[in-house]
């Protein structure tokens, strides 16, 4: 007979616990003992969680914000989300109840918040929760936006779109389904069904982050810098602990740090500093000949350390675009 992977479950509530501040092993042994015959597994660190959880059959996963080498916003992202069809409950450990903690929980799409100092009757009650959550019917939006993107795999468009709109009408004060549905169409690109639905989420609640970033993503393609760096500005200042926060700003920047070359190459077209700028900016935001065309143009009246340079930039513009020397 094959062996039997020890990790595996038989039937047991299956908790991981992530993190080593909070989640002390002894005493949520001691907890989790008093409350019923569940299976634990511990996991000080990210890297660690997600072996275990590929490894293993997990119902709960319970986690700090502090991992030594993620973020428990990757980490919920990496094993998958709380999506429409994921039958994991994802519950966040916090130190304290702040509204920066909490706009982070509402942007992972948590299921549940403990907060530190918590009891085993806390506990229980979060496990209960679960066992309801479990077998409780879906929300309808949701639902319907688990039809719609499998619609949208399937390249059955209409029937993806008829579907995203039908779960904003099931929740009409409901931002997300919103967000959601607006998602899918800057893919398509609608992009002026995405930002009318994106204002509307923003009308039922101004600060909801994943409509701010969304939103501003939009304006960022669209090279509206200013309408862009408002929307990220607002959302880093609801949710400063998340790390992509920073990141939308960094696009952000480099978006600007182009229009500045530009504009310096419109009033100076020999300036061998701004080009020189441009190329490797171009390179970074993946314009492979862009880069090729602004570095070769100002390659032949560069020096020592900056032709070195400027040579590694192209170089690397046309191992990663492919293009030929």
């Amino acid at each position: 007979m094959p062996e039997q992977n020890p990790l595996q479950t038989e039937g047991r509530t299956s908790i991981l616990n992530v993190g080593t501040r909070i989640l002390l092993k002894d005493i949520m042994d001691q907890y989790l003992r008093t409350l019923g015959d569940y299976k634990t597994h511990y996991a000080p660190t990210m890297s660690s969680a997600m072996r275990l959880f590929q490894e293993s059959q997990i119902h709960i996963v319970i986690a700090e914000i502090d991992l030594t080498d993620g973020s428990v916003y990757r980490l919920f992202k990496e094993l998958g989300g709380t999506g429409t069809e994921d039958e994991t409950y994802f519950i966040l450990a916090l130190e304290e109840r702040n509204e920066q903690m909490l706009a982070l929980a509402e942007e992972i799409e948590v299921d549940a918040v403990l907060v530190k100092p918590f009891s085993a009757a806390d506990l229980k009650q979060q496990i209960e929760r679960y066992s309801a959550w479990k077998s409780m019917p879906k929300d309808p939006w949701r639902l319907l936006i688990n039809d719609a993107r499998f619609a949208a795999r399937e390249k059955r468009f209409r029937e993806a779109e008829e579907s995203f709109k039908a779960a904003v009408s099931s929740a009409p004060g409901n931002p997300a389904p919103l967000v959601k549905a607006a998602q899918y169409f800057i893919s398509k690109p609608d992009l002026v069904t995405a930002e009318a639905m994106l204002k509307k989420a923003l009308e039922i609640k101004p600060k909801y982050v994943q409509a701010l970033t969304t939103l501003g993503s939009l304006y960022l393609a669209q090279r509206n810098l200013d309408a862009a760096d408002d929307c990220f500005q607002r959302a880093q200042a609801i949710s400063p602990l998340n790390p992509d926060r920073v990141v939308d700003m960094v696009k952000l920047y480099l978006e600007r740090c182009l229009e500045s070359c530009k504009n310096a190459l419109r009033v100076d077209a020999s300036s061998v500093s701004a080009r020189l700028l441009m190329g490797k900016l171009l390179a970074i935001q993946k314009d492979y000949v862009g880069s090729v065309r602004e570095l070769d143009r100002v390659l032949p009246v560069l020096k020592e350390n900056a032709k070195l340079e400027a040579q590694t930039f192209a170089a690397l513009a046309r191992k990663l675009g492919g293009i030929a020397k």
